[in-house]
């Protein structure tokens, strides 16, 4: 069998087809009535033979096919064909072909229908490049597969794939690098309806070689997308059971995604799983237009990034659509990170459950946390409030926050920005223990005049109830023990209302600690008070 230069066709020299015309009808020179004449066949059958293909066209060698069986079954419309053949042993197993399609020998291909199915037990698949064209470069692979592929209207209309593969490298484009495969499975479904395609993948899964954390892992999934161009733009839908998107986010140096897309997933480095996900949408090259997405989040993380926090271990249901969304946390370890608000920005937390939703309107977001509990190594407490965005600058936001149990000694971590470095050095190191037995936030204005030295532009306040605190206030100067009192952290300042403690073993009463300004170069600290005691501690 043979294809020349010109892609005619050929069998033992005798030509399957005459010039011109796409359909099987012989020719007026009477070259091409070999088709016609297999569809007048009521039963053909070959068995053992030996089958050479030269392709001219491509300049390949030959390829010999060997133990070749072939059968053919016409009734009326209907054909059926099978093909078994044994190729060179290093290039594949036993392959097996069958087809069962509908037309008159003097149709067009156009009114032709029917299935085709190919199953090759083993195949090296980077060897068959040289007869086959793959959509994507692959110079290494390889494996089992079994296709099975519709026609109708003389076009392709799906495709089914089931394939388990081995130690395969697939290139997508030749500006991305390979992708070094150790095994790629399961089964893939393509359609392809008018003006759109339609893909279904079940139990899909892939591991890229290497060990520990270079390599990439992603478990068996089932999938569905559709997509659909109208004039107006994209519509499109997509259910998941399982995504990685840790996993899919590392995959994108080779995938052939859009440069935004490619930063984004850069800057943001997302982690974690998203489960039962369903989303749809409709937009244009530009944007977005109509999206609404579901999905339960498990371990989600993502990296901070300007005025958007950070997160991770973050589990729980999600919604969301080009207006608005809401979400509901359960989560147990995990952290936030808001490097906007805190230089110390990472909080660790051991358990967090939320109920936040938010609105969108003409691109400004609108947040409202309903209710957060939250507990972790150093605070447990709970929070709600609401933020919104501005047009320029941080955006506004009212929100109080309680904390029934808060350690001392971690206060500095959670003075903001506007503190200065001085300040909070001096609270790491002067508050050496303590426990807050009690603890509100207030934050309320435009962040933009944080911390609110117009008490009309917004409030910052802090107030906590401690018992067992150590000041060491000053180096050379005495600490003070065991107080029990109010600390107040209020716009630039703060002040320290001691009930009791002592120092150098005197007992004090109703002193007075205050920090007035954070911010200035030298923060000055003034202690007022009375103590009581033998005249011999003074």
């Amino acid at each position: 069998m043979r294809r020349d230069d010109k892609a005619r066709l050929f069998i033992a020299g005798i030509p399957l087809s005459g010039e011109g015309g796409d359909g099987l009808e012989a020719s007026e020179g009477g070259s091409g009535k070999f088709p016609a004449w297999v569809l007048d066949q009521r039963r053909i059958r070959i068995d053992g033979a030996t089958l050479v293909w030269e392709d001219a066209l491509r300049g390949a060698p030959p390829l010999v096919l060997r133990g070749v069986n072939i059968a053919v079954d016409n009734e009326g419309r209907r054909h059926r064909f099978g093909l078994t053949a044994r190729p060179p042993r290093e290039m594949a197993a036993r392959i097996d072909v069958r087809g069962d399609f509908r037309g008159d020998a003097d149709d067009a291909l156009s009114a032709w229908q029917g299935q085709l199915f190919a199953e090759v037990e083993y195949a090296d698949l980077a060897v068959w490049r040289r007869w086959v064209d793959y959509p994507v470069a692959l110079p290494r692979g390889r494996g089992a597969t079994r296709l099975w592929l519709e026609f109708s209207g003389g076009s392709l209309r799906e495709i089914t794939a089931d394939v388990s593969l081995r130690e395969v490298d697939l290139k997508f484009s030749k500006n991305l690098p390979a992708l070094d495969l150790d095994s790629l499975s399961g089964r893939l479904r393509a359609s392809f309806p008018a003006g759109g395609l339609a893909v279904k993948g079940e139990k899909l899964a892939l591991a890229t070689r290497g060990t520990g954390e270079a390599a990439i892992r992603l478990e068996p999934s089932d999938f569905e997308i559709e997509w659909q161009q109208k004039d107006s733009g994209t519509t499109g839908r997509a259910e998941i059971s399982r995504l990685d998107i840790g996993a899919l986010a590392r995959l994108a140096a080779h995938l052939p995604f859009d440069a935004r897309t490619r930063q984004l997933l850069g800057d943001y480095a997302p982690r974690g799983e998203l489960g039962a996900l369903s989303a749809s949408w409709s937009g244009d090259a530009q944007r977005l237009h109509v999206y609404s997405l579901k999905a339960e989040a498990r371990a989600l993380g993502l990296h901070a990034r300007g005025y958007f926090p950070g997160f991770s271990g973050i589990t729980g249901h999600l919604e969301a659509t080009e207006t608005g969304g809401s979400a509901v946390l359960a989560s147990g370890k995990s952290s936030i990170d808001l490097p906007a608000v805190f230089p110390e920005s990472l909080i660790q937390l051991d358990s967090l459950n939320a109920r936040a939703s938010w609105t969108i309107d003409q691109g400004a977001l609108a947040l409202t946390l309903e209710q957060a509990d939250f507990a972790g190594p150093e605070a447990a407490g709970s929070a709600q409030g609401i933020y919104r965005t501005a047009a320029s600058g941080p955006g506004f936001i009212d929100m109080t926050a309680a904390l029934t149990r808060g350690d001392a000694r971690a206060v500095w971590r959670y003075m903001p920005h506007v503190v200065g470095a001085g300040a909070r050095e001096w609270l790491r190191d002067s508050l050496l223990s303590g426990e807050a037995t009690e603890a509100r936030l207030t934050l309320k204005g435009d962040l933009k005049d944080f911390p609110f030295d117009d008490p009309r532009s917004g409030q910052f306040l802090v107030t906590v109830k401690a018992r067992d605190t150590v000041l060491d206030y000053g180096k050379g100067w005495p600490r003070i023990d065991d107080i029990a009192g109010d600390l107040r952290f209020e716009g630039r300042g703060m002040s320290i209302e001691a009930r009791q403690g002592r120092i150098l073993g005197a007992s004090l009463m109703n002193t007075q600690a205050r920090i007035p300004d954070f911010d200035i170069p030298v923060p000055i600290l003034l202690v007022k008070g009375k103590a009581a005691g033998p005249t011999a501690e003074f």
